[in-house]
């Protein structure tokens, strides 16, 4: 009988370590390299590691029962070191899935499809220049057609609604144009032109327009013309890689996308150096231009800079997958491949581009 006990004892204990190693297993820390590379991973006013891949790797994280630490090297090239010593379990930074690194580790399914752009500066025109580019434009033509169109149906409704009420002329050649001018005054918030309708609907009418034209169309009209003065008062000189020969050129250091443009004939020289150290570069027109991924080339012109003062131009080139890497045979891969089919399923994936302005 105490044999028995025994016997029942030790299988309960083994059964419950069994469990214990396998709940502590599944709470184990979740290791993450990266590298700083907006808008993947940046750290926002000295804040918290955030960025799509932060995001991406919090949510697998929490799917898969696991807290995450996040460890930040300082090289790009170093991302990969933890995952070589075994030390990491996974790798994010905008990492392109390639041949070559595919033959030393594991990637999952893209997540994220891009490619390469330029990025240039802007040389400023002279304002003359600018007014006269943004006068002639066809935003501005057609903003003023739409006016006139409101104007002129304006002031006819304005003529037929006081017919008889010996404030404008009932024949249409005199009564028109003072109909179109008190049109053109409550629409240019400027007045009634000395024009005081007497109907009760001629009146709630031009409240509506009044309030219609002020604060909408002419609102919006005005922030087009504004928006557009900002672009039109910068001019780019490069525009596409065809521009680029005899320039030079500022690339990243130790990426993929290095690799890849330097094997193109562009016939321009090269300045290599961090992401950061690049666009300085460029900033201080000690380079013309900067090639590198999209989407942290968008995210520096169009969130970190003044508008017009930089701008990605040229089609996408050299298409790129970006993946999660891990160690070869990583029995993580095959569930957070599932992971992320769901991801794009379910439109989780796309909520956190969609984030970060992608």
């Amino acid at each position: 009988m105490r044999k028995f006990f025994f016997l029942l004892l030790s299988a309960l204990w083994l059964v419950s370590s069994g469990y214990a190693q396998e709940t502590n297993s599944s709470a184990d820390t979740l290791i993450c390299d990266v590298y700083a590379f907006a808008p993947l991973v940046m750290h926002i006013n000295d804040g918290p590691l955030t960025g799509v891949d932060i995001d991406l790797v919090k949510r697998l994280a929490d799917d898969l029962g696991r807290p995450v630490k996040f460890r930040e090297v300082s090289e790009f090239r170093d991302v990969f070191q933890g995952i070589q010593s075994g030390e990491a379990d996974l790798a994010v930074s905008g990492l392109t899935i390639t041949d070559e690194r595919e033959r030393l580790y594991d990637f999952t399914h893209p997540y994220l499809y891009t490619g390469l752009q330029i990025l240039t500066k802007a040389e400023a025109q002279s304002q003359l220049v600018t007014i006269i580019k943004v006068a002639c434009s066809w935003q501005v033509f057609s903003a003023i057609m739409f006016l006139f169109v409101i104007l002129v149906v304006f002031g006819h409704l304005i003529w037929l609604l006081e017919q008889g009420k010996e404030v404008i002329a009932d024949k249409y050649r005199d009564g028109i144009m003072d109909a179109i001018w008190y049109a053109f005054c409550i629409i240019s918030t400027v007045g009634e032109g000395g024009i005081y309708v007497k109907r009760a609907i001629s009146r709630m009418i031009s409240i509506v327009v009044w309030i219609i034209c002020s604060t909408l169309v002419l609102g919006s009209i005005f922030g087009m013309i504004t928006s557009a003065l900002t672009v039109e008062s910068f001019q780019y000189h490069i525009n596409g890689l065809e521009d680029l020969r005899g320039k030079t050129v500022a690339v990243v250091q130790d990426t993929y996308a290095t690799e890849s443009i330097q094997r193109m004939d562009l016939g321009c020289s090269f300045e290599e150096g961090t992401l950061s150290q690049s666009c300085q570069l460029l900033s201080d027109d000690k380079v013309d231009a900067v090639i590198f991924d999209a989407a942290p080339l968008l995210y520096f012109a169009n969130k970190q800079s003044q508008p017009g003062e930089f701008a990605v131009v040229g089609e996408l080139f050299d298409k790129q997958d970006y993946g999660i890497v891990m160690a070869a045979g990583s029995p993580l891969r095959e569930t957070i491949n599932r992971l992320i089919l769901k991801y794009k399923q379910d439109g989780a994936l796309e909520t956190i581009l969609h984030r970060y302005g992608m």
